[in-house]
């Protein structure tokens, strides 16, 4: 998998990401994305961006 095919849930506020990730039916991660949003991901794209660089928030 590379960056260009992981297409994130953004979110302005953590609190909405984690409300978000929490709904969901298959765990999902947040992570600080360079666009000053969270984004949340399955826990495969998380460790492609965390290789990549990027924070878990």
């Amino acid at each position: 998998m590379c960056l260009k095919q992981i297409k994130p849930m953004k979110f302005n506020q953590f609190a909405t990401a984690q409300s978000f990730a929490n709904r969901c039916q298959k765990i999902q991660m947040i992570i600080l994305g360079d666009d000053d949003k969270f984004w949340v991901v399955s826990p495969r794209e998380a460790k492609v961006l965390e290789t990549a660089g990027y924070q878990l928030a």
